[in-house]
């Protein structure tokens, strides 16, 4: 039978070899869609590459119904795509991202102003995860515990500070873009 794209609320692309979420453009429009599975692709960015198109040039926004999206195994390999996926997913509570690259890499120090990989393992990747992405209530099949949430952003605020402290001063600002919250948690911090 024929289901109308208005009572869709689960959809599986998995194994599509999508390699953008811009890719799947025309499911913004089904506003009844709370669970998207997008496992076994290879999704690394937001946009395609070709043509060059800035993410938030793009008007690639989700329902907000959609609460759940399934990112595993693709090849996610960067903390700006997941620092973008809020506004991609304004309801996004429940986050699989496990088995991407990101968690075998899963941040930069800064030294001597130039990024030094280190590979940070699944647990890392995970507190930095859960640190960005504020509205997450589980991830990676885990549900999220106030005090999960708290340690993880104390973790990802020392993380920046010890990159704002291996940087001059004049490159702090370059520092601070890659981390959107950064104001928000040290605004909280100091309120609490």
């Amino acid at each position: 039978p024929h289901l109308p794209p208005q009572s869709l609320s689960t959809l599986s692309l998995e194994r599509n070899n999508f390699t953008s979420l811009s890719a799947l453009s025309s499911l913004t429009a089904l506003q009844s869609l709370q669970r998207l599975s997008l496992k076994s692709n290879k999704i690394n960015a937001i946009t395609d590459p070709a043509p060059p198109v800035r993410w938030d040039e793009m008007e690639l926004q989700f329902s907000k119904s959609l609460s759940y999206v399934d990112l595993s195994y693709n090849a996610i390999n960067d903390w700006p795509f997941i620092d973008a996926l809020h506004d991609v997913f304004p309801g996004l509570t429940g986050l699989r991202l496990s088995h991407n690259p990101l968690y075998e890499d899963a941040g930069e120090v800064e030294k001597d102003g130039k990024a030094n990989p280190v590979a940070l393992g699944v647990e890392e990747g995970y507190m930095l995860t859960l640190a960005r992405l504020k509205g997450l209530k589980s991830l990676n099949f885990s549900n999220i515990t106030p005090q999960e949430r708290t340690n993880a952003e104390m973790y990802y605020l020392s993380r920046i500070g010890k990159a704002l402290a291996a940087v001059p001063e004049a490159e702090e600002s370059r520092i601070l873009l890659q981390h959107r919250r950064y104001p928000e948690l040290c605004e909280r911090e100091t309120l609490e």
